[in-house]
């Protein structure tokens, strides 16, 4: 079962790009349709699977974060964020693969590369603080969209989740740091994002409030 999905990700993409196939036999099948809305199945399988929402939302927060999301379609080479704009969305990616790229001194440097399943931009919706990479769709891209009010929302309703998400942000940021070598205490830093997330959000409730 593994070799048969991966077999069929491979032909989707080679459909979805025109790419020339290296045998002479194969099977027709239909492109996926990416202007196609997800099911409300996908979108639930994405929630739980993500790794900022797996192990911190119960099934009734996913049905409610499940229904303030939205799908967005990107084309082959279009930008889905830039490094340096202030965030007010993450995505999770539901197909195809996006190049993550950061601007140095010496160039554009490419540092990661996202595929089916992974979450987009969360630190800065979560912190407020800029973007710190560019990210450009290397296939046709179909993302799964969640904005910042429907963080505010499962926030406002379950206080608890600041303390939930800063852990598993910090455990990102451990990994990242471990692979670039350098060395942070897990503390420190869960206390320094939950710190940005209280003082973030907590600027937005006021600014609702007053509305």
């Amino acid at each position: 079962p593994a070799k048969s999905t991966m077999l069929l990700a491979v032909q989707n993409v080679l459909l979805q790009n025109a790419l020339p196939l290296p045998v002479t036999q194969v099977e027709m099948t239909p492109p996926p349709r990416f202007d196609a809305p997800p099911a409300n199945t996908e979108v639930r399988d994405a929630l739980s699977h993500a790794a900022l929402f797996r192990s911190t939302l119960n099934s009734e927060q996913r049905e409610a974060l499940a229904s303030d999301c939205r799908p967005r379609a990107i084309p082959r080479g279009g930008v889905l964020m830039r490094q340096g704009d202030l965030a007010d969305t993450m995505y999770i990616v539901l197909e195809g693969a996006a190049s993550i790229t950061i601007e140095t001194p010496t160039g554009i440097q490419e540092v990661a590369v996202s595929a089916a399943g992974d979450v987009i931009g969360e630190m800065s919706l979560m912190t407020g603080a800029p973007r710190v990479a560019t990210v450009t769709a290397l296939t046709k891209l179909r993302v799964l969209e969640v904005g910042k009010a429907a963080i505010e929302s499962l926030l406002k309703s379950s206080p608890e989740l600041f303390e939930q998400f800063s852990r598993v942000l910090a455990q990102r940021q451990m990994e990242n740091a471990a692979a670039a070598n350098r060395k942070q205490d897990v503390a420190q830093v869960e206390g320094d994002i939950l710190a940005k997330m209280m003082s973030f959000f907590s600027r937005a409730f006021r600014a609702r409030q007053s509305e």
